[in-house]
């Protein structure tokens, strides 16, 4: 989640230009006194996601599904910045998941997915991302993470770095990162038996360059390998037979993604931003995804986002709705299906400086609905709000 107190271009530019950095420090300021930590924001925003739907791997309905997919989530969170000396930046994030959800309810064991005493289950996450600016063009940063819930605990770690080239005109990233989670390993019963691992390791390389005064493009490719556990082990599958068996997925799972964005500022105090994405991987999935987004300000205090989003893709090469019972492979995920899926959404957002000489620099409000439905009958809103201090 990006949240900026600043005006629209300046979201232009920094969410797709590289800033200038400022000038190396002299030599000898090792010995000087430094700026101490300050913290330069504070970010607060809360989501509601409420979705329905219908999916044969889900046990919420007929033995022979589809089952529901009903689904309700909050997640409030929090979003701190600080920086330290001239060439420290730390970013704080604190997510938080509060889930109700039909498909494991019904689950005659109640899997702890969903808690038996409450019906619910809270998740969290702590991430911390560290960014050091070696000199006037270069930056590392480190990101450790940990989430935990009910039957998981995940912890996370990535590297990477950027480079500024050609007058700051163009930056080169690469970054690394290994997840590994530990899960609760369930029948489809809801009964525990024991526990698994599964681990997600990505790297990613990337190109932003400024082609214009007024236009930034960038383009991303990532490669990830998983291994180990890759279904949350309660997943069912309704079999041709008229029974239902767990869900069989392959231990190992390659994903490819490359992501194009384009930025244009547009003359009327407006800004576009354009983005594709192809996505492939060894289960037979493809995917491409196209993304618009329109911003508009109305006033120094006051602008708007129109977004519109498309996304198709094909079904794994094992997914049916009703395999056979001899099957090697199988799954019945909905979202390992093929569709296609649209998102239409909007947000306003308001800004200002306060006056005086409060320790409260700048202020920004935001509030958002996206509608998400897609053509195997599921279908998401989204709400959002938010609020950024700027210190």
């Amino acid at each position: 989640m990006k949240l900026a107190a600043a005006g629209l271009l300046g979201m232009l530019l920094v969410a797709a230009a590289p800033a200038r950095a400022q000038e190396d420090l002299p030599a000898g300021s090792i010995l000087a006194p430094r700026e101490g930590f300050r913290i330069e924001s504070v970010a607060m925003r809360t989501t509601y996601y409420d979705q329905m739907g219908y999916g044969f791997q889900s046990q919420a309905g007929p033995a022979q599904g589809p089952g529901s997919e009903q689904l309700t989530v909050w997640q409030p969170q929090l979003d701190v910045t600080a920086r330290q000396g001239d060439r420290v930046t730390y970013r704080l994030l604190i997510p938080v998941d509060i889930v109700t959800a039909a498909s494991p309810d019904a689950i005659d064991g109640k899997v702890d997915a969903v808690s038996s005493a409450s019906r619910y289950n809270e998740a969290g996450s702590i991430e911390l991302l560290t960014t050091y600016r070696a000199d006037s063009g270069t930056q590392w940063t480190i990101h450790p993470g940990f989430h935990l819930e009910e039957q998981m605990r995940s912890w996370h770690l990535g590297f990477g770095t950027s480079r500024s080239l050609a007058d700051d005109n163009a930056v080169i990233s690469a970054s690394v990162d290994q997840n590994v989670d530990w899960l609760d390993d369930f029948t489809i019963q809801g009964q525990r038996i024991g526990h698994v691992m599964r681990t997600t390791s990505n790297a990613s390389v990337g190109l932003l360059q400024l082609l214009s005064p007024t236009t930034v493009a960038n383009v991303n490719y990532g490669l990830t390998v998983q291994f180990g556990e890759l279904g949350n082990t309660w997943n069912s599958v309704p079999l041709a037979t008229g029974e239902r068996e767990s869900e069989l997925l392959p231990h190992i799972r390659q994903r490819h993604a490359l992501v194009g964005r384009l930025a244009q500022w547009l003359p009327w105090q407006g800004a576009l931003h354009a983005f594709y994405r192809f996505y492939a991987d060894d289960w037979g999935i493809t995917a491409h995804s196209a993304e618009a987004e329109l911003y508009q300000r109305f006033a120094p205090w006051l602008y708007v986002r129109a977004n519109y989003r498309f996304h198709v893709q094909d079904p794994a090469s094992f997914f049916a709705e009703h395999p056979s019972e001899v099957a090697l492979l199988r799954t019945a995920d909905s979202d390992l299906s093929g569709f296609h899926a649209q998102t239409l959404g909007g947000m306003v957002a308001l800004e200002w400086t306060p006056a005086g000489r409060g320790r409260v620099r700048s202020v920004h409000v935001e509030a958002g609905y996206e509608r998400y439905f897609r053509s195997n009958g599921l279908s998401v809103d989204i709400y959002t709000c938010a609020l950024a201090l700027g210190l």
